[in-house]
């Protein structure tokens, strides 16, 4: 039994696979078009897939994919443009593996720790970078989310932690500035508010029938 399991991991090590992490893909593989590896992201940030390189292949052709769509073809890079993936002219798209030289990768990854307030107001977190990123691929972070690294004063929004190309949780953010402080609010007029002090005088000694 032993022997067999070990058979069974050896087997599964060798054959590729797009899903899991970056160990599990073999770049060296021979490129299948019918593996099902391919996402993209549609207008609303949610990502789509996984398709065949076929059939990414035949609505590309039929210029149905824009050149700027983010598309990836494992679950541990980030969404490029279809512009930047295909770099090499020996490369055609989607009917070739993209080789790394010929991505955009991000120079550093994220692996801040994060906090967010929720719908009520209330702080959450921290969680991982590998933990935000999840719940972004499944459209469960909106874009107005108020959040922060553990490491900063203010909060921001993801847009401004990754703006374009940077993908969210997956590349090394940026700072977002500081938000402008707010204007003082004017002092309160002699007598304002509540009724002033004579009128609560007056009021409390009515009541009382003085």
């Amino acid at each position: 039994a032993i022997l067999a399991q070990q058979l069974h991991c050896k087997q599964t090590a060798s054959r590729r696979t797009c899903k899991g992490d970056a160990i599990s893909v073999t770049m060296d593989a021979p490129y299948s078009l019918e593996e099902e590896c391919w996402e993209y992201l549609d207008p609303k940030g949610l990502k789509q897939g996984p398709f065949s390189g076929t059939r990414m292949l035949l609505w590309y052709e039929a210029q149905m994919l824009p050149e700027d769509l983010g598309v990836r073809y494992t679950a541990n890079m980030p969404f490029t443009p279809i512009r930047e993936m295909f770099l090499a002219k020996s490369l055609a798209p989607f009917k070739s593996r993209p080789r790394p030289a010929g991505l955009q990768m991000p120079a550093a990854k994220c692996q801040a720790l994060w906090q967010y307030c929720d719908t009520k107001g209330q702080l959450q977190g921290p969680f991982t970078s590998a933990q935000m990123a999840q719940w972004y691929e499944h459209g469960m972070l909106p874009k107005t989310l108020q959040l922060r690294r553990t490491t900063d004063g203010h909060f921001a929004t993801i847009p401004e932690y990754f703006p374009p190309p940077l993908a969210p949780f997956v590349s090394s953010p940026l700072t977002p500035a500081a938000p402008r402080a707010a204007k003082p609010p004017m002092p309160a007029q002699p007598g304002a508010g509540y009724g002033g002090f004579g009128g609560g005088a007056a009021a409390t000694g009515a009541a009382l029938g003085g």
